[in-house]
Parts: structure tokens; C-alpha cells; sequence
């Protein structure tokens, strides 16, 4: 697909955005507010922010050439890039150009785009003048939208864990085998879709990120996985089973990155980064602790063996609205709990989640009921209705 947008377009959307965003304030971090996809401007601009956005969600199948892994951008930027302290992208237009210790220079934000090719897709920068990184550039400046240039918003990046918290990956392959096989793989395979894709991501092996991604440092993952993991689940593990865990899948195989050994030349190395040759130093770590036995565990089978239908689904959801119905997806008691948003999530994902909750495996008492009623069919339709991008309310 081509979006014809000249570098003058670019740019005067760009003085449009930040004539609307207010004074900069680099000392005050400011809410993260994700835009409403309704006030995407009409004509070539709008044309390729959702171009953008495309890209960030199937960037595999729409890049094939520059991804050199299963991997999709939003595997790590959440929500397309909407999620606080899963590496949201709101804000991110006006931080670059940006100094960072690992090449120990000034970045361009497209230059931090191609170093996520490079490193956690294991693949090849894209053009910088190309339709493609203009419209990932059109995407984060549309987020960005009303964010001060120059100021954070709460909840950029990971997130930190205690880097003075010590790391035992022998616990981690026990959290690994509890908590994360059923969508991650035995052996960190991922779950593959119909579509030759992944529902779940590959999180070590060849189709994995390599070993310069910033998700290959121990700390970096657990604090993502501390937040964000199990999926839905974000915030149930405690920092040391994120850092343990992290330790096991993050020196686990996966390819190595020449270039990583010129990291962090100018100094400030973080104390978990890789040497960039992959997998003789990280396997001799794992061994050291425990390594895993990657034959005795068979790789599960498929998540879901029933085929749902989306319209089925959504005469099903009405039990669900009571709390994931809720503008900002919160209950209608926040001061109980908040529930996670399940519109656009991965089927496969729900089908997992309902079925735990079913056999008991996940524990909230609401949830347990619920899905105690529901046959697989019935949890193979609501996991497709959710899974339909913007889906917010119940069928009437």
C-alpha cells in the first residue's frame, strides 16, 4: 500500500501538532491520554497514520523484508503503542532527537525506530525517506498529540525493577513453566496463528528478538514482564519472580547481534547488557543456574481447537459489559478492581485466560463463576467477538 504524503505535508502536520501541544516542561511528566481514533484527520495525513498504526500491528506480514523474526512491533509496544509502561509510543514525538548511552550519541526518532529492526526484529532498517517510515513517524506524532514537547508522560518505557535484586534463573524456569508456557511455548516457541503469524510471540530461539534488543537485558524484561505479565494479569508477580524469570528466558538461545559489542563505548553499562555474540555466554549462564530441558517438555497443544464466530459471540456478552463495558475498561466498583480492556486482544490469548479461569488455574471469583457456565464453543465466540478491533459494547 502507498500513501502519497510529500516531506512539506509531513512537516506541516507536524507545526499543526505542536502549535497545539503548550509550553514544553522536560521536569514534569504528564498523563498519558491516547487520542480518540475519531479525530484522525481526513486526506493523505489521516491516510497514513492508519498506515502507520498497521504497520505497528503486522509489521511481519507488511514488511517482510525488513523483519527478520516472528516478531511485530506491538509485541513489546502494547496496545499499538498505547499502554503505560509497556513502551508506549503517546509523547514520543516530542522527545527526539534524544541522547542514548548505548551508541552513546544524539538519535533521531527514526533512527530509534530502525534500531528496533535491527535489534528486537532481528532484521534491516528501513529506508529513512520511505512511505513506510513516514507513516510510523505519522502514527506517533498523531499519538503525541497535546503531549508538551519535551515532557514524558507517566509510564514511558518498562518501567524499573531493584537492579540490586539478584537473579536466579533455576526459580525462573519454575515461574516460566507456571505461568507463561500456555501461550509462550514449552520452549519459548510462541503460538502460531492461522494466518502463519504468532498469536503469542517467540521469546527465545531463531524467530526471537536478538541478543542486542533491549529485552535480552535481564532488568529491561522484568520490568516489562513485572508489568505487563501474564497478559491481562500485569503487576501479579512479584520483582524478584520477574527478575527470575527474565533471567531464565533472556539467556535462553536466540540469535546473536554483531554489532552489540560496541555498546555502550562511552561508558554507563548497564550490568545486564549482552556482548552481542549470542549464546555461548548466555547458555554457560543458564547452565550455571540450571539449564533448561528442553526435550522433556512436549510443546503444548493448540490453544484452541474450536473455530468461533465473532457474531455468535457478541449475543454472548452480556455478563462481560457489567465490567469490561465500562469507558476505560474499569468496573463499575473501581475502588474494588480494575479489569483489563478486551477489545482487539488476541483470541487465542482469551480462549487461555477463560479456560483458566474455568479449570481454577486463575483466581478471581467473578471470573470463575462466569466461565464455569461457558462450553468451549461459547469461549471460542466471545474470544472472537473481543478479538475484532474497536469492539467496545454488546451487540444489541
Amino acid at each position: 500500500m502507498k500513501v502519497s504524503l510529500s516531506s512539506a505535508a509531513l512537516f506541516a502536520y507536524a507545526v499543526m501538532t505542536f502549535a497545539t501541544a503548550g509550553p514544553a516542561d522536560a521536569a514534569s511528566p504528564v498523563p498519558l491520554v491516547v487520542p480518540d481514533e475519531i479525530n484522525i484527520p481526513s486526506g493523505p495525513a489521516g491516510a497514513s497514520i492508519l498506515l502507520g498504526k498497521k504497520l505497528i500491528t503486522d509489521t511481519k506480514k507488511m514488511l517482510p523484508n525488513n523483519v527478520g523474526n516472528g516478531l511485530t512491533c506491538t509485541n513489546c509496544h502494547l496496545g499499538a503503542g498505547t499502554v503505560a509502561l509497556a513502551g508506549p509510543y503517546v509523547g514520543l514525538w516530542g522527545m527526539f532527537p534524544e541522547y542514548r548511552d548505548r551508541g552513546g550519541s544524539i538519535d533521531s526518532l527514526t533512527e530509534r525506530i530502525n534500531d528496533c529492526f535491527e535489534r528486537a526484529m532481528n532484521g534491516k532498517a528501513l529506508a529513512y525517506n520511505s512511505n513506510e517510515m513516514n507513516a510510523m513517524l505519522m502514527y506517533v506524532n498523531w499519538l503525541s498529540t497535546g503531549v508538551p514537547t519535551g515532557s514524558p508522560v507517566v509510564g514511558r518505557g518498562m518501567g524499573k525493577v531493584d537492579n540490586a535484586l539478584k537473579p536466579n534463573a533455576a526459580h525462573g524456569k519454575q515461574v516460566y513453566a507456571q505461568k507463561c508456557t500456555s501461550c509462550h511455548g514449552a520452549n519459548g516457541e510462541g503460538t502460531k496463528n492461522p494466518a502463519g503469524g504468532y498469536s503469542f510471540p517467540p521469546i527465545w530461539g531463531p524467530a526471537s528478538f536478538n541478543i542486542g534488543a533491549g529485552m535480552a537485558h535481564t532488568f529491561t524484561a522484568a520490568a516489562f514482564i513485572k508489568n505487563n505479565m501474564p497478559l491481562g494479569q500485569g503487576g501479579s508477580l512479584s520483582e524478584q519472580d520477574a527478575v527470575d524469570v527474565a533471567e531464565f528466558m533472556t539467556h535462553q538461545p536466540r540469535p546473536a547481534f554483531a554489532a552489540a559489542k560496541d555498546d555502550y563505548a562511552k561508558g554507563n553499562k548497564p550490568k545486564d547488557a549482552r556482548n552481542g555474540s549470542a549464546d555461548a555466554a548466555g547458555a554457560a549462564v543458564v547452565a550455571q543456574a540450571g539449564a533448561p530441558d528442553t526435550a522433556a517438555a512436549p510443546a503444548p497443544a493448540p490453544i484452541a481447537a474450536v473455530v468461533g464466530n465473532a457474531a455468535r459471540g457478541g449475543q454472548k456478552v452480556q455478563m462481560c459489559q457489567g465490567c469490561h463495558g465500562i469507558d476505560g475498561w474499569r468496573t463499575a466498583y473501581p475502588e474494588v478492581y480494575n479489569v483489563p480492556r478486551l477489545a482487539g486482544q488476541h483470541a487465542a490469548y482469551l480462549a487461555v485466560a477463560l479456560k483458566a479461569y474455568r479449570s481454577g488455574e486463575r483466581g478471581h471469583s467473578t471470573m470463575r463463576a462466569i466461565a464455569a457456565s461457558l462450553s468451549d464453543q461459547d469461549i471460542a465466540d466471545v474470544a472472537a467477538y473481543y478479538a475484532q478491533s474497536g469492539v467496545r459494547t454488546a451487540v444489541k
